[in-house]
C-alpha cells in the first residue's frame, strides 16, 4: 500500500495493524457474551486492550518486531479491569472496561511509553491521555437507559484479572488487500479520548469501503514475551474465528445450584451420566409460566420484585418447573435472594449477577429457567439479536419408550418471541417458531417437549382487524397468524389451556367472569394480557391497538401420548400493596400461567360406550367467507340487543337483588342481618345469547327452605312496589315452584334452590368436579341446580365465547325461523341448541384450525345434516368420558346434556319432530352448499325483516306446502285471564301427544306441526279482555316411499285419533272448563284455512299453574324433598365414574330419600343395572302393579305417565330384595330412613 504522504515506516498510522494485550482464552466467553449482542466489531476483534492501534503498516511489521524484541521486562504487569466507563463520540458511545488508579494501568501505560519511545513517536503523543481499555459494545444516547443498563452490565463483569505475559501484533486477513480503510469506529477505540473521534471516523470510511462484506478481521501475526524478549511468528497469521464458532455450537452447559442453603449460587457438576437408578418417570408434572415485566427505565425500581416473589410463592404458582421471561439483572438477585424460592427450586439456568464471578444476564430482557429437578441448558439464536429460546435438558426426569424401555429426558423450550403486530413482526415470529421445531424436530424427535413462554401472537380478531384496516398487516399477515398456531399443531404440540379449557374447563380467567361477553372479541377468552382489567398493563399501553386483551402466554406440551395435560389455572391476579404506587396494584402486566401434566395410562382413552361421531370442518363458499359478516347479519336483523337493552337487563337484575335482600329497609353503613343467598342469572342471559324477547332467569340458591324463601321474596316484593317489581303469578313448573315476575318491564323467571353445601362455598364449589361431596344432594335439589352447573362449566370450557354466542343466536334464528323453535312443542329450545353446537366448537377448536363464526355454522350444519338421529346420540364427548345412558326406544332424539339429572334434554320430542328437525338440517346445508347462499336466503328472510318481532317467512310457506292439515280449534270467553293462559298452555303441551299418536297409528303420514298459534287476518275483534279465538296447524304428507292405499281407512283411524285427542283435552277438568273454553280437532283442505297469520298475543304467555288454593302445600310438599342441611360426620367413597354420578353418603344419615331420588340413582348411576331393578306402584284401577325402571317414565307429558307418590317400593330381580319402601322406611340404596337390618 502506498503511503501518499512522506513519513517514516515506522510511523503509527495504519489501521491495518495494532499492537494490543489479549487476555487468556479462559477470560473470553465471560466478556464475549456482551460483546456478542452490543460489541459491532465482534467478529473482528477478540477481547483486547491496545497499546498501539493504529500501528506501523503491514510490510514494515518485521521490522517493528525486531524494535519490540528490545522491550523486555522483569515483572509482567497484572492487570484488573475494575471498572465501567464510556467514550463519547460524535454519534456514539463506546462502553468499556477499564482500571482504577493502582490496578495495572500505570505498568501498562509505561509499557505504551517504551514502545512509543522505541518507535519514536513520543513526540506526538505528548498531549494525549492514554487510558486503557476493553470494549464491551456501543450506545447511541449517552442520556438514554439503554446507555445506563449496558454500563451496569460491563459493570457486572468486573473485576476481570490476569497477568499481561506478552504482547500481540495483530493484522488484519488480507482477503480484501485492496481495501485502503482502516478499522471500524466500535473495535478501535482510540488509545486516546481524544483521538476516539477521529478513529471513528476513519472506521466508517472503512466500513463503507469493504461493502456488504463488512470490516476485515484481525489476525494474530506474532507475540511477544515480556519476560524473555522472545518473539513468536504465526506464518500464516492466526484466525480468531475459533471463538466464533465456540459461540455459536450449542453445547449444554450446567446449570447452578445451592448446594448449602445460605451459601453462594455454584455451577451443578454435568449429570449427562447420572447412574440409570435415578432416572424419574413422574406421575405428575407441573410446569409454569411467568412474564415479570422488565423495568426500561434509568435506575430500575424494585419496588415491585417482593409482590412478583409473592406471586410465584402462592399456591397458585407452586410448581416443578418455572419459565420467566424478561428477567434483569436489577430483579435476579432479589428473586434468589429469597429463602423459599431457593428452597423450592435449587436449580437455576443463570446465578445472581451480583455474585462474584457469575456476570451479567446477556440481554435487558432474559429468560431464566427454575428448577426442582437439575438440568442443563443452551442458548438458541433467532434471526434478530438478543432473540432466542432456552433449551433445557433435565438430567433424570423423563419418559421410558413402552417398546424398548429407552429412557428419553424431559426437553424444555422457554421462549419470548418479537413483538410487533406489522407484516415484518408477523414473518419473524413465524420464522422464529420454525427454528424451534426444526431444532426439535432433528436433536429430539422422540423426546417429551414443552414449549412455554411469551408468545407475543395477537389472539384478539378486533386488533388484527384494527390493524389489518389501517393497513399495517396484510390479509396474507392474517393467514400468517394462523399459520404459526397451526405449524405448532402439525408438530404435535398441545396447547395446555385449550386442552383443559375443552375438558375439566379452565375457570381462573377471573377477567372475563366479570366482563359480560357482549363486550368481548373473539380470541380474548383466556388472556393473559388484559388491560381492562389489569391496571398496570392499561397504564403501559394506554389507548390504541394494543388496548385488547391478550392470549400471549402459552404452555405447550408434545409427549407423545404419555403424559396428557389435567390441569390449567392462572396466577399474579390479585392486586397486592406495592410501595410507591397508589392503592393497590398488580405486580406484572401479564397473568402468569401454570399446568398440571398427568402421566397417561390405557385408560385415559374415552371410556364411554357411547362412540361419538366425527366433526368435520367445512369451509363456506366464497359468497358467505367474503359478503356480509354474521354479526352484521344479525344486528341488521335485530337479534343482537342494543346498548339499551342490555342496561335494562343490568338494571332488572340488580333491582330485584335489592329488593329479594331488603336494601331499602337496611340504613346506610349498617350490616344487613337475616338468611344469605346468592342470586345467579342463568340460562340464556347468563351464557350472553340472549336478544330482547329473552326472559331473565334467575336462581337463587339459599341454605334455608323453599317455603320460607317464598314467603320471605313475596312480601318483600309487595312492600317494594314502588321499585317496578311486580308478581304475575306463582308456577308450580316441572323444575319446581317458581315466580314469574315483571321487573321493569321485563319478564324475570325467579327459582329457588336449597343446598347449603353450594352456597356456603360459593362459587368456588362450581369449579369442582361433579362427584365432589358437596353435590350428594336430593334428586329435586340437583335438578334446580343443573342449569347453573351447565352454565359455569360452558361458561369455562367453550374455547372462544364470542364465537359461540354469533354461532348460538344465528342457530336460534334459523330455528325461528323455519319453525323448528319450541321446546314444549318437542322441537328444538335454547339447550339443544347448546347440545348441538358445543360439541361442534370444541370439535373445530382440538383440532387447532383457525375458525370463525361462519366456519362454525356451516361446520354445523354439515354435520348435522347426514346425523343419524335415531341410532346416534349428540354429547360432548370432552365431558363425558364415560358415557354409559341407556337409551329407550321412546327416545326418538338423544341430546345429552352435561350434568346429572335427567341427561336426556330432549325427552318431549317425537318421530315427526324429529324428522322435521332432520329436513331442515338438510336442507340448510343444501342452501350453503349454493355458490350464491346468503343469510338471508337461508333464514327466508328479507332486509326488512326483524328476527324478533315473531313474523317468519316460514309460517306462511308452512301455509303452502301441505294439501291436508288438521286443524285444532280454541276458544276461550271466561273472565280469567289466568284460566285461560292456564288452558291453552294446557292445549299446546299435549299437542306433541297427538305428532306421537299419529306416528304410531298412521305410519305412512308425515305429520309436521308449526309452533305457533294462527288467528284470521281479516278478524277485526282484538284477541285481548274476556274472548279469544285460534287455532293450531299440523300439515299432513305421504311418506315418499309409502303405500297410498287403504285411504279411507287411514281416514277412518285420524277420525279416531282426533276423538281420542279432543276426549283427553276435554276430560282434564283442572284445564278444561267446557262452560269458558272450547276445543276442536278436524281435517281440513289446503283451500279451507283461508287467511291466517300468525297470533302475536301473549295468550298462553303464563301457562303453568295458578296461585291456587293448593299453592302452600305445594310449597311445603317441596320442601319436605329438600336437604336444608348440610350433611354433617364422615362421608361416603366417592364414586369417580362418571361425570354425571353423584357421591352417596353413609347409611342411616339425612333424612329418608324420596323415591325419586332413588329412580334417578338406579338409573343414571354406572354402580347400578337398571335391568335389575323393578318399581312397586299402585295402580287407582287394579291395585299394587310392578313395571320395569326402564319403563317407567317420569315426564308429565308422556301417556303413560304416574305420579311417583304412587311409587310403594324398588326391588331387585335378581335376589327378590326390596331395596326401598315408603310403608317401612327402608332405603338401602342411600342408606337414609331407617336401616334394613332394624
Amino acid at each position: 500500500m502506498e503511503n501518499t504522504k512522506s513519513s517514516s515506516p515506522l510511523i503509527f498510522e495504519s489501521h491495518e495493524t495494532a499492537l494490543c494485550v489479549i487476555p487468556p482464552r479462559e477470560l473470553w466467553p465471560s466478556v464475549d457474551v456482551l460483546r456478542n449482542l452490543y460489541d459491532k466489531a465482534y467478529t473482528v476483534w477478540p477481547p483486547h486492550l491496545n497499546l498501539a492501534y493504529p500501528f506501523v503498516r503491514p510490510e514494515v511489521l518485521e521490522d517493528a518486531a525486531q524494535i519490540l524484541k528490545g522491550l523486555t521486562t522483569e515483572n509482567s504487569p497484572q492487570l484488573v479491569l475494575d471498572v465501567a466507563d464510556s467514550f463519547k463520540h460524535k454519534h456514539h458511545n463506546t462502553i468499556f472496561l477499564g482500571s482504577n488508579p493502582g490496578s495495572g494501568a500505570a505498568e501498562l501505560s509505561k509499557l505504551r511509553d517504551r514502545v512509543s519511545n522505541a518507535f519514536g513517536q513520543l513526540q506526538n503523543a505528548g498531549s494525549e491521555r492514554f487510558i486503557p481499555h476493553m470494549t464491551i459494545g456501543q450506545s447511541e444516547d449517552p442520556e438514554a437507559a439503554a446507555h445506563h443498563f449496558l454500563v451496569e452490565k460491563a459493570r457486572l463483569l468486573t473485576p476481570v484479572k490476569w497477568e499481561a505475559k506478552e504482547l500481540a501484533i495483530l493484522v488484519r486477513d488480507d482477503a480484501s488487500a485492496s481495501a485502503s480503510a482502516s478499522a471500524s469506529a466500535s473495535a478501535s477505540a482510540s488509545a486516546s479520548a481524544s483521538a476516539s473521534a477521529s478513529a471513528s471516523a476513519s472506521a466508517s470510511a472503512s466500513t463503507s469501503a469493504q461493502g456488504v462484506s463488512g470490516p476485515r478481521p484481525m489476525r494474530l501475526w506474532g507475540t511477544l514475551e515480556l519476560n524473555s524478549g522472545t518473539f513468536k511468528r504465526m506464518s500464516p497469521p492466526q484466525s480468531f474465528d475459533g471463538r466464533l464458532d465456540d459461540m455459536s455450537t450449542t453445547v449444554f452447559q450446567p446449570c447452578y445450584h445451592m448446594p448449602q442453603p445460605l451459601g453462594p449460587w455454584e455451577t451443578a457438576l454435568s449429570t449427562t451420566h447420572t447412574p440409570e437408578p435415578t432416572e424419574l418417570v413422574l406421575d405428575r408434572l407441573v410446569v409454569a409460566s411467568y412474564n415479570v415485566l422488565a423495568e426500561f427505565e434509568w435506575p430500575p425500581r424494585s419496588n415491585r420484585h417482593s409482590a412478583l416473589v409473592q406471586n410465584l410463592l402462592s399456591a397458585r404458582a407452586s410448581a416443578d418447573i418455572v419459565v420467566l421471561q424478561e428477567v434483569t439483572d436489577h430483579f435476579l438477585p432479589d428473586l434468589l435472594a429469597s429463602e423459599e424460592i431457593r428452597s423450592r427450586y435449587p436449580f437455576v439456568s443463570a446465578g445472581p449477577p451480583d455474585q462474584t464471578g457469575i456476570g451479567p444476564l446477556p440481554s435487558l430482557l432474559n429468560t431464566v429457567v427454575l428448577s426442582k429437578f437439575p438440568f442443563e441448558w443452551h442458548h438458541l439464536p433467532f434471526q434478530r439479536k438478543h432473540k432466542g429460546c432456552t433449551v433445557v435438558r433435565f438430567s433424570n426426569i423423563g419418559t421410558q419408550d413402552t417398546d424398548n424401555r429407552q429412557f428419553r429426558q424431559w426437553i424444555l423450550m422457554a421462549c419470548h418471541l418479537s413483538q410487533g403486530l406489522t407484516d415484518g413482526a408477523i414473518a419473524t415470529k413465524k420464522k422464529e417458531v420454525q427454528k424451534m421445531l426444526d431444532y426439535l424436530s432433528t436433536t429430539f424427535p422422540q423426546h417429551p417437549c414443552i414449549v412455554a413462554g411469551d408468545f407475543n401472537l395477537v389472539t384478539s380478531s378486533y386488533t388484527v382487524e384494527e390493524a389489518r384496516k389501517r393497513q399495517d398487516i396484510s390479509q396474507q399477515t392474517v393467514h400468517r397468524l394462523g399459520d404459526i398456531e397451526r405449524a405448532l399443531s402439525d408438530a404435535g404440540f398441545l396447547d395446555t389451556w385449550l386442552a383443559t379449557r375443552l375438558e375439566s374447563g379452565e375457570s381462573s380467567d377471573i377477567a372475563n367472569d366479570k366482563r359480560n361477553v357482549l363486550d368481548s372479541f373473539q380470541g380474548e377468552q383466556g388472556a393473559t394480557f388484559d388491560p381492562l382489567t389489569n391496571s398496570l398493563t392499561a397504564e403501559l399501553v394506554g389507548s390504541g391497538l394494543n388496548n385488547r386483551p391478550q392470549r400471549y402466554d402459552k404452555i405447550l406440551v408434545k409427549a407423545h401420548g404419555q403424559y396428557h395435560p389435567q390441569g390449567f389455572n392462572m396466577f399474579g391476579q390479585t392486586p397486592l400493596e406495592i410501595p410507591d404506587r397508589a392503592g393497590l396494584s398488580y405486580a406484572s402486566d401479564h397473568w402468569g400461567i401454570r399446568c398440571l401434566l398427568l402421566k397417561s395410562t390405557t385408560a385415559e382413552t374415552s371410556k364411554s360406550c357411547v362412540p361419538a361421531v366425527p366433526i368435520k370442518l367445512q369451509r363456506p363458499v366464497p359468497a358467505l367467507a367474503n359478503g356480509e359478516d354474521l354479526e352484521q347479519f344479525l344486528q341488521s336483523h335485530g337479534s343482537l340487543p342494543t346498548e339499551q337493552e342490555r342496561d335494562a337487563r343490568v338494571e332488572a337484575i340488580k333491582t330485584l337483588e335489592n329488593v329479594l335482600r331488603d336494601v331499602a329497609s337496611v340504613p346506610e353503613g349498617e350490616s344487613r342481618f337475616g338468611p344469605d343467598f346468592v342470586v345467579v342469572p342463568v340460562g340464556s342471559y347468563g351464557l350472553g345469547v340472549w336478544t330482547s324477547s329473552s326472559d331473565l332467569d334467575i336462581l337463587c340458591i339459599g341454605s334455608f327452605g323453599s317455603k320460607t324463601f317464598f314467603t320471605m321474596a313475596i312480601q318483600r316484593i309487595k312492600r317494594s312496589s314502588a321499585s317496578g317489581v311486580s308478581i304475575l303469578r306463582r308456577v308450580k313448573a316441572n323444575s319446581g315452584y317458581m315466580l314469574e315476575l315483571e321487573v321493569r318491564g321485563i319478564k324475570v323467571d325467579l327459582q329457588y334452590c336449597a343446598a347449603a353445601s353450594i352456597v356456603e362455598r360459593w362459587p368456588e364449589v362450581m369449579k369442582h368436579p361433579a362427584n365432589d361431596p358437596a353435590f350428594a344432594l336430593p334428586f329435586q335439589t340437583l335438578a334446580k341446580l343443573k342449569p347453573v352447573r351447565d352454565l359455569f362449566y360452558l361458561r369455562r370450557s367453550l374455547p372462544d365465547l364470542v364465537q359461540y354466542r354469533m354461532a348460538h343466536l344465528f342457530i336460534k334464528s334459523w330455528a325461528q325461523t323455519r319453525g323448528i323453535y319450541s321446546a314444549k312443542f318437542g322441537f328444538l329450545g335454547g339447550v339443544h341448541i347448546s347440545v348441538l353446537l358445543v360439541p361442534v366448537c370444541k370439535a373445530l377448536a382440538y383440532e387447532n384450525e383457525a375458525v370463525s363464526p361462519v366456519d362454525i355454522v356451516v361446520t354445523f350444519f354439515s354435520h348435522y345434516s347426514s346425523f343419524d338421529w335415531k341410532d346416534s346420540m349428540v354429547f360432548d364427548p370432552f365431558f363425558h368420558k364415560e358415557l354409559r345412558y341407556n337409551r329407550t326406544f321412546r327416545e326418538p332424539l338423544c341430546l345429552i346434556g352435561w350434568h346429572a339429572p335427567a341427561l336426556n334434554t330432549a325427552p318431549i320430542a317425537s318421530v315427526p319432530t324429529v324428522t322435521t328437525i332432520a329436513a331442515e338440517f338438510e336442507r340448510a346445508n343444501k342452501l350453503l352448499s349454493q355458490e350464491d347462499c346468503t343469510w338471508s336466503s337461508l333464514l327466508g328472510v328479507g332486509s326488512e325483516n326483524n328476527l324478533e318481532s315473531g313474523v317468519y317467512p316460514g309460517a306462511t310457506e308452512f301455509l303452502h306446502t301441505f294439501k291436508t292439515y288438521i286443524k285444532i280449534d280454541t276458544q276461550y270467553w271466561g273472565p280469567s285471564q289466568e284460566k285461560s293462559g292456564r288452558f291453552i298452555g294446557w292445549l299446546e303441551s299435549r299437542c306433541v301427544m297427538l305428532l306421537v299418536d299419529i306416528n304410531r297409528k298412521l305410519t305412512n303420514l308425515f305429520a309436521r306441526i308449526w309452533p305457533a298459534r294462527f288467528v284470521e287476518k281479516s278478524s277485526e275483534i282484538e284477541n285481548t279482555g274476556a274472548e279469544r279465538n285460534g287455532c293450531y296447524l299440523i300439515g299432513l304428507a305421504w311418506y315418499s316411499d309409502s303405500s297410498k292405499s287403504g285411504f279411507n281407512e287411514m281416514g277412518l283411524a285420524m277420525q279416531t285419533v282426533l276423538q281420542e285427542f279432543e276426549g283427553r283435552i276435554r276430560r282434564d277438568e283442572k284445564y278444561y272448563d267446557a262452560q269458558f273454553c272450547w276445543m276442536s280437532a278436524s281435517i281440513v283442505r289446503a283451500d279451507d284455512i283461508g287467511g291466517l297469520e300468525v297470533d302475536q298475543s301473549l295468550w298462553g304467555e303464563f301457562a303453568g299453574d295458578a296461585d291456587d288454593d293448593d299453592s302452600d302445600d305445594e310449597l311445603e310438599e317441596e320442601e319436605e324433598l329438600e336437604e336444608v342441611e348440610e350433611v354433617k360426620g364422615k362421608k361416603g367413597k366417592a364414586f369417580h365414574g362418571s361425570r354425571a354420578a353423584v357421591v352417596g353418603k353413609e347409611p342411616g344419615l339425612g333424612k329418608f330419600r324420596t323415591a325419586a331420588d332413588v329412580l334417578n340413582r338406579i338409573r343414571w348411576d354406572a354402580n347400578f343395572d337398571p335391568s335389575d331393578y323393578v318399581v312397586g306402584y299402585e295402580d287407582r284401577f287394579l291395585g299394587a302393579r310392578e313395571r320395569a325402571v326402564e319403563q317407567w317414565k317420569t315426564e308429565q307429558t308422556d301417556e303413560e305417565f304416574i305420579p311417583q307418590h304412587r311409587i310403594l317400593y324398588f326391588k331387585r330381580r335378581n335376589d327378590n330384595i326390596i331395596v326401598w319402601e315408603r310403608r317401612t322406611r327402608v332405603d338401602d340404596i342411600f342408606g337414609s330412613g331407617i336401616k334394613a337390618d332394624k
